[in-house]
């Protein structure tokens, strides 16, 4: 399985490539929204993306809406370590999204990954 990793902080994408790639899961990275964009506007396609929700440019909420309009059924992980008003304000379960605050576990993350691309 296919999971897109944008995160603009290079040693957590680092973290997180290396931890994902150990449970078998084929990694690619963005260090930022747009990057991930132009990666997805080719084309590309993956089974999950997993993004931080607020970086420069074009964050992960925004990211998400824009993918949606593009691709309604792709699966998303969103990480914030931040509870204010940028996260608060989202229905997640509007667009099937779950938020991961950080810090979190290895152990959490495959749980979350896991779920998300194995729903029950």
């Amino acid at each position: 399985m296919k999971i897109l990793v944008v995160e603009d902080n290079l040693q957590l994408r680092n973290m997180l490539i290396k931890t994902l790639g150990r449970l078998g899961y084929q990694v690619h990275d963005a260090s930022n929204g747009l990057i991930a964009q132009r990666l997805l506007a080719r084309g590309e396609r993956f089974d999950l993306v997993l993004s931080d929700v607020i970086m420069p440019g074009l964050g992960g909420i925004e990211l998400m809406l824009w993918i949606q309009q593009h691709s309604p059924d792709q699966r998303f992980l969103l990480m914030s370590g931040h509870t204010g008003n940028a996260t608060d304000a989202m229905n997640m379960e509007k667009w099937s999204a779950i938020l991961l605050r950080k810090p979190f576990t290895a152990e959490l993350l495959a749980q979350k990954v896991y779920g998300m691309l194995n729903p029950s």
